[in-house]
């Protein structure tokens, strides 16, 4: 790259569109500019087992390259843009190509994509999924580490054309880190998408779903856990962007703040096109302790009047005390209480994949915070 266009990018915004009129950006962005600097290691994994069983797998290493499902092919991002902002673009010019994964028409598929995080720097990976007219896939996105202070950066492109796609974001860091998992998701003649994140740790730890529908009779949901403590910063985004004539679109987070920053940014955009659509937003954070930092930015935009239904609703509140109240009347303590809690919501996230293997190491890695 020449010296001229380096320094344009440097010159380039964080982020070209702000989160809100007041805030400039909730992202951390400055450490993630940090964060650029070449691979250094590997860090060790919190899940090394297969959370899928029966999937092909992708392994994505924090020095470059990959092994297992798809091939690389010459880079062609269509739904991402460097004009979006500085941190996006140096991660573009940073890849080596797109990891191509299709899926035939009629095929039903499982595919695990594992990132394998630096130790210190930052690796950079793109992938681009097509499911075909009539396919099923299942997809896992897992990125977990312990003790890293890297930043592994994925972005995926994934095209859903009259297909069924059911995906998992796992992303949980254990004593810093500065994951990112990005990705956008073009559904179009009735295609089906379902989303469930589970985001944990991380000194910034980022997941952003974006889902745009178009065609008739759509089916999109996005739900997620997200659980931050110990000055832990989980950054997540749900949008949906609703062009389906009588399709659904569904957002609902859940999260849980025990010493660190939480930051849930869901947008439900529902354009004149999706006539006799369903749409719902929710996102509800519950805090512990003093000196939190809890942000539920929830934002519906309406376009059409002619719709099913068109529905929002956020809360930043205590743990409820009469939930708790219940349980410890059943002979649990408080701690034996929150834990309960925590897993059902877990297990509620993880439903539809080996959640024992998942639960089991994501349940320690939250019991110390409680």
């Amino acid at each position: 790259m020449k010296r001229n266009e380096y320094a344009k990018i440097e010159e380039m915004p964080y982020q070209k569109y702000h989160d809100s009129p007041t805030i400039k950006f909730y992202t951390s962005w400055p450490l993630y500019d940090e964060a650029f600097v070449p691979p250094n290691g590997r860090a060790e994994l919190l899940i090394e087992e297969r959370v899928m069983p029966g999937s092909r797998k992708v392994e994505l290493f924090p020095e470059g390259g990959f092994r297992g499902e798809g091939e690389l092919i010459e880079l062609e991002p269509s739904l991402f843009s460097m004009d979006e902002g500085k941190i996006l673009a140096r991660h573009i010019l940073s890849l080596e190509g797109t990891i191509r994964i299709d899926v035939p028409r009629g095929e039903k598929r499982k595919i695990e994509v594992v990132s394998i995080p630096p130790k210190l720097g930052s690796s950079h990976h793109h992938l681009r999924i097509e499911l075909e007219d009539g396919s099923e896939t299942d997809l896992v996105f897992l990125s977990t580490a312990k003790g890293s202070s890297g930043a592994p950066f994925v972005t995926a492109e994934i095209y859903v054309k009259g297909s069924t796609l059911r995906m998992w974001n796992i992303s949980a860091f254990e004593g810093g880190g500065l994951p990112m998992i990005w990705s956008r998701i073009l559904s179009e003649n009735g295609g089906r998408v379902e989303v469930r994140n589970i985001v944990i740790g991380g000194r910034s730890n980022l997941v952003s779903n974006e889902v745009f529908m178009e065609g008739e009779r759509g089916k999109s949901s996005i739900s997620s856990f997200f659980f931050a403590s110990n000055n832990e910063k989980i950054d997540h985004v749900t949008n949906i962007f609703n062009r389906s004539p009588g399709g659904v679109a569904e957002i609902s987070g859940r999260g849980f703040n025990f010493g660190g920053t939480l930051v849930h940014r869901g947008k439900l955009k529902v354009y004149q096109e999706a006539r006799g659509s369903e749409n719902s937003l929710s996102s509800i954070i519950y805090r512990s302790g003093r000196g939190v930092k809890s942000y539920s930015i929830p934002s519906l935009e309406v376009e059409s009047s002619d719709l099913i239904s068109a529905s929002h609703e956020t809360s930043v509140s205590s743990i409820p005390e009469d939930v708790l109240f219940y349980m410890r009347t059943r002979g649990l303590s408080r701690r034996e209480s929150l834990e309960l809690m925590l897993r059902s919501f877990l297990l509620w996230a993880t439903e539809g994949i080996d959640d024992g293997i998942v639960e089991r190491r994501l349940n320690a890695l939250l019991k110390p915070a409680l």
